[in-house]
């Protein structure tokens, strides 16, 4: 039931994410998204999310860790097993990110701030 819950929290929070963005059925030219994806690169504007995962998983195991000691084999697993599915859609982050960008700055503003 709890790894349910966990599961389950976990996909609403990242399908919300994805569902707010303004551009996700817009189409952009491939040297556009190139230029958004050097862009951040530049800007290391991603950084930020590197840590995210790591510190939500550790702070959800210690919140469900405190409400339930006896059961923190279980938690471990469960949370260590949805942080692992998220880190795989990473990907899937970086591509909304160029898209956002892209949509907010053409190709030759995308190339400035690149430089």
């Amino acid at each position: 039931m709890l790894r349910a819950a966990t599961l389950r929290l976990a996909t609403v929070l990242l399908g919300t994410a994805l569902i707010l963005s303004p551009v996700r059925a817009a189409d952009y030219a491939p040297e556009h998204l190139a230029a958004a994806r050097a862009a951040i690169a530049a800007s290391n504007t991603t950084a930020a999310f590197d840590n995210i995962l790591p510190n939500v998983a550790q702070q959800t195991k210690t919140l469900f860790i405190r409400t339930n000691p006896t059961l923190i084999r279980q938690l471990e697993e469960t949370v260590t097993e949805v942080a692992i599915d998220f880190a795989k859609r990473r990907p899937d982050l970086d591509r909304e990110i160029q898209r956002v960008w892209a949509s907010r700055f053409s190709r030759e503003e995308l190339e400035a701030i690149a430089t």
